[in-house]
This record gives C-alpha cells, sequence and structure tokens, in this order.
C-alpha cells in the first residue's frame, strides 16, 4: 500500500485548451491541491442552452515508459465545475473508467494492476459547469519499481493490531523525535495510529517504549481545547493519504487543512496547508492520557513571537517504568502567531507569556 513518489511532476503536461494563463496546465503536478482559483488548471469553456458542454482533455508524458499502478484525480475545489467522470487513456491503447469524482476538491482514487506506460491521457466525460478541470493529478509507481531499496517498505504493516512505535512515519532510524497521527488512544491491541480508523485525534511527537506524548493539531479557531479531542478532531480518508518512509501526508477534512510531516535526525517538520482562509490556531496539547502514559504538570514559556519552549512529565506507564520522565520541547512557526493562549481543566487564559497547570496545553 506504500509506495513510491509521486512521478506525476516529472512528466510534460500538455491540454486540449486552457482557460487563460492563470489555469495552465502546468498547474496539474504543482503539488497545491483543493485551493479554491489557486494552481489548477480549467479548460476553455464551451456550453450550450440546450446542455452541450465541451468536454477538454490533459495528457502527461514521461521521457521514457513508466510502471505505474494508481492515479489520484482532484477536481477543482468550486461546486461551479464538476469533472465527474474521466477515461483514462494509456500509451498501450487501453484504458480505464474513473467515475463519481468528487465535486468538492477531495480525492477520486483508482489503483489498477501495474503496467507500463509511456502516457495518460485523461478525458474528461462527464460533468456540470462551463469550466470544466482540475485540481491535481498525482501518478505512482508500482511498489519496486524504483532502484532505491527504502521504497520497497510498507509502512502501513501491523496498523491494524499493531503498538504505537510501530507506526512512525515522521521519524529517522534511531531519531530523538518519532511523529505520527493518533487515530486510537489506547496502549496496544492496535493504539495510536490504526488503519480502521477514519478520523485523526492529534499529531504525537514521541511513540517509544511507554513514552509518549507532545500533541499537535492545526485547526480552525471555532475548535475548542477544552473539550480535548473531540473539539479538535478531524475526519480524515486514506485515498489522499501519502505514506512513506520518513514522510506522511494527509487531509484533515473538517478544517481543510493539508498536513505533511518529516524529520530531521533531531527535530520534527510540519508543514500545514490551508486550503482556505480561516482564523486558525495550532493546538498544542501537554496533558492527560496518551497512548501508554498520562502528561501532567506542564510548563511552557513564550520565547518570541515565533516560539515558545516548555517541558512536561510522563507518568502512570501502562506497564511500569521510571516513576516520572521530563520531556523538554521547543517548538518553533516560520511565521508569528497572534497570540499565545493557554487552558487549564476549564480555564482558558488569554495572551500569556508562560503557562502552568496539570492538565494544560497552549
Amino acid at each position: 500500500m506504500a509506495g513510491t513518489i509521486n512521478i506525476a511532476p516529472h512528466s510534460k503536461v500538455t491540454a486540449s485548451t486552457s482557460k487563460n494563463n492563470k489555469f495552465q496546465p502546468s498547474n496539474l503536478t504543482d503539488g497545491i491541491i483543493s485551493v479554491d482559483g489557486m494552481g489548477e488548471w480549467a479548460c476553455e469553456g464551451v456550453t450550450t442552452s440546450w446542455g452541450y458542454i465541451r468536454f477538454p482533455w490533459a495528457r502527461l508524458e514521461w521521457d521514457k515508459t513508466q510502471t505505474i499502478k494508481r492515479i489520484i484525480l482532484y477536481d477543482r475545489p468550486s461546486e461551479e465545475e464538476h469533472a465527474a467522470t474521466v477515461k483514462i487513456h494509456f500509451s498501450d491503447g487501453t484504458f480505464l473508467w474513473m467515475n463519481q469524482i468528487p465535486n468538492d476538491g477531495t480525492a477520486r482514487r483508482i489503483d489498477f494492476p501495474a503496467k507500463k506506460t509511456k502516457w495518460i491521457k485523461l478525458e474528461v466525460t462527464d460533468g456540470t459547469g462551463k469550466d470544466v478541470g482540475f485540481s491535481e493529478v498525482e501518478v505512482y509507481a508500482e511498489q519496486g519499481a524504483d532502484t532505491d531499496p527504502v521504497n520497497w517498505v510498507d509502512p502501513y504493516i501491523e496498523t491494524n493490531r499493531g503498538r504505537d512505535f510501530f507506526f512512525i512515519t515522521g521519524s529517522r532510524p534511531f531519531g530523538m523525535l518519532t511523529s505520527a497521527p493518533m487515530t486510537r488512544n489506547k496502549n496496544q491491541g492496535g493504539g495510536a495510529y490504526n488503519y480502521n480508523e477514519n478520523e485523526i485525534l492529534g499529531f504525537e511527537q514521541i511513540h517509544d517504549w511507554m513514552i509518549a506524548g507532545l500533541e499537535i493539531m492545526p485547526a480552525s479557531a471555532n475548535a475548542d481545547p477544552i473539550m480535548g479531542h473531540k473539539g479538535w478532531k478531524s475526519k480524515f480518508s486514506h485515498d489522499d493519504e501519502l505514506v512513506e518512509p520518513g514522510y506522511h501526508r494527509v487531509f484533515l477534512r473538517d478544517p481543510k487543512i493539508w498536513v505533511e510531516q518529516t524529520s530531521t535526525e533531531r527535530v520534527g517538520l510540519y508543514r500545514f496547508r490551508f486550503t482556505e482562509k480561516m482564523k486558525a490556531q495550532i493546538i498544542t496539547n501537554l496533558g492527560g492520557f496518551v497512548i501508554s502514559n498520562r502528561m501532567t504538570n506542564a510548563e511552557i514559556k513564550k520565547v518570541s513571537d515565533t516560539e515558545f519552549e516548555g517541558s512536561f512529565s510522563t507518568v502512570d506507564r501502562f506497564w511500569g517504568g521510571p516513576k516520572d520522565v521530563r520531556i523538554f520541547f521547543s517548538v518553533r512557526f516560520d511565521k508569528p502567531f497572534q497570540q499565545l493562549s493557554g487552558w487549564n481543566g476549564n480555564k482558558k487564559t488569554k495572551d500569556i507569556e508562560q503557562h502552568k497547570g496539570e492538565n494544560d496545553g497552549v
């Protein structure tokens, strides 16, 4: 289920027509997904009063033959134009149908037996609106087609029943941070990231034996941290999720935020892309039970408008161990935040310079 990298950006993209310079075919592989009016390809639409729509096509061609097994399509997020069905042509003369493409910019994924092709042509055969097109096209090669042995790794192994430290895509071998999203908050038997769940509770930065925590979650400003996971959790889909060794991408469907994560040996790196303008917050939860222990006695201090640092204790280990292991951390942003706020139980505090409590976060 894990795959090699998306090979669509390595192709030459052409199309039947383009609406204007803002909606060129090259936007199909630019990595900007489901952002209305940005990074999209749209055709020069022609319609009639009796219902005719001139449906477009787009073609991706590589310098050499590729062995591919998966295509993911993203319609333009605007509901006024909808590419509902696509006929996918391959250079060997065969084709596949991709039906019921969502009309909100979310993914439609099709998997098929690996096949060799020099190009693919995406022919829209049904839809509504005038300037029909796509937000993005992703194409994935057969696992093992790449010469890099790392690309043979399947990170999903054991995610239906394993332990929290088995699925840690945001980490390096023996790295200091071992980050991954959490979908089920329990110690084992499918704890932490479980493939069968459809909601992400948060992104935990630590997944080690009897040590877990430092939870981060991007959310809209309306999410209430006092409610815990119920206040900020989000639905997600495996259709647009990319899981590779050292890299993870997922779309939080409730706030409509793309989350990417990777790491160095000592640092966990996140990129949040907001597909709509919104008042947002980055929640950092430093209290309560998480996977195999409990976080408590948190302390944080504002360093600047782009950084805060702190520590918390991990206690009540499920299978024993040291009574109290203190974790120290620093969180840095590439853009300044407007304010740093906190909560402790049911009490919220705004514009803080420092914060302290037993069940708190920022």
